[in-house]
């Protein structure tokens, strides 16, 4: 979708709002809010025109349990509501970046990003919950009343997505952040649905201090996770409400559930060969160093690592241009001599990392694939040929018919 025309679309959300004062949260009994139907009507129709979206691009991880494991922490935490044109439900994003964000229609997209930064299931919990909030407080339908006669057409965008203003459109929209107020009334209510679960509310501040910590290459601009300053008042913030208004019950520990390590192991692997075809190779090197303390199988981790420094080797100037990135410098000419210099010790690693993980009962077929690039790096066309011959006969490989025409070449 092109952004000229989903401004368009977005535009004609905004037509005929009333003011947001009077909006009731969705658990308000009551009155329907008849002078809101078309305004909501609208939101609702195009969060799901934008689902549909997500879905033709590919964008969304289709793991049937992880989806599942998300969608019933929602069911814990969600309370009842009135309005039966809404209803939450969580989808993950393939994107390698902490992000989460929410729709009008309680669409809630947490990216797979985020099980890379998490400790723990109650940190989870705390920002599902925080978008939950977000929903029922019908922040999205308030923010779009509030700004329909000051927002100009550039930025009609900006207030569709809502919670923590993090977006993967196509358009590659940058998302305004909500006024304070209504992000501390999502942090407030995101601790009375915690409170109502077994998760860990102590946990929630924990969240804020670890977004702090992150650096900025691995954060999105205009986050509302993004803002040192902020995170550092929130956490003293949310401290203080668990403190003055939960018991030590209300707040325990939770361990976390064989779910959540078997959603964040899954989602490992999906953030390293994210981080990989972006060609932020050393992005995915740390991913693995994270991934040590909690990924029980060594065996992919170190194929993945392998994987990096073969790409390291085969492509120093997207190398030299990451290392730039994460220092958030311009690349220079020492930079691209530095990687060019490095890639006979790439080829060596990669090696390394492959072999020690060959003779293993669970060395994935790939691993042949990488020692194949690797000895014909090395002019040794028996050996690479040897491990080609081995991986075009492995079975699920995807690939196949590019590496057995190569394998013709070489023969």
């Amino acid at each position: 979708m092109g952004k000229v025309l989903l401004l368009g679309f977005l535009a004609g959300l905004l037509l005929g709002c009333m003011t947001a004062n009077n909006v009731k949260t969705l658990t308000e009994s009551g009155e329907e809010q008849a002078e809101y139907n078309e305004d909501l009507t609208r939101l609702i129709i195009e969060s799901e025109r934008l689902n549909q979206t997500f879905r033709k691009k590919g964008m969304l991880f289709n793991g049937v349990e992880a989806n599942q494991y998300l969608n019933d922490m929602a069911a814990e935490l969600v309370p009842d509501f009135h309005d039966d044109r809404i209803r939450v439900k969580i989808y993950i994003v393939k994107n390698a970046t902490p992000n989460a964000m929410a729709l009008p229609n309680g669409d809630i997209y947490v990216f797979s990003g985020l099980f890379a930064m998490l400790n723990n299931e109650s940190q989870l919990a705390s920002i599902v919950a925080h978008e939950i909030g977000h929903v029922i407080h019908q922040h999205g339908l308030k923010s779009a009343i509030a700004a329909r006669n000051t927002i100009v057409a550039a930025h009609i965008a900006d207030i569709f997505l809502f919670g923590t203003h993090l977006s993967y459109l196509p358009a590659g929209m940058s998302l305004a952040s909500f006024s304070r107020e209504q992000e501390r009334e999502a942090d407030e209510v995101s601790l009375s649905y915690m409170a109502n679960t077994q998760y860990d509310l102590n946990q929630s501040p924990e969240v804020f201090a670890l977004f702090s910590s992150l650096p900025k290459s691995n954060s999105v601009s205009g986050s509302i996770y993004s803002s040192h300053p902020d995170n550092e008042e929130r956490i003293e913030y949310l401290s203080r409400i668990i403190s003055e208004n939960y018991s030590g019950d209300d707040a325990g520990f939770h361990e976390s559930s064989a779910r959540f390590e078997k959603t964040r192991a899954q989602l490992m692997e999906l953030n390293v060969k994210l981080r990989l075809r972006s060609k932020q190779y050393q992005m995915a090197l740390d991913l693995l160093q994270e991934a040590d303390a909690y990924y029980e199988e060594k065996t992919l981790i170190t194929f993945y690592r392998g994987e990096a420094y073969r790409l390291m080797a085969e492509n120093p100037a997207a190398a030299a241009k990451e290392e730039a990135w994460l220092q958030e410098r311009k690349v220079t000419e020492e930079d691209k001599k530095k990687h060019k210099d490095k890639v006979a010790a790439n080829w060596d690693l990669a090696k390394q990392y492959y072999l020690e993980i060959l003779d293993l009962e669970k060395a994935p077929a790939e691993t042949h694939r990488g020692l194949a690039l690797v000895y014909m790096n090395e002019e040794d066309k028996d050996s690479a040929i040897k491990h080609l011959e081995i991986y075009v006969n492995s079975e699920g490989i995807k690939d196949r018919l590019y590496y057995t025409h190569l394998l013709e070449e070489l023969i």
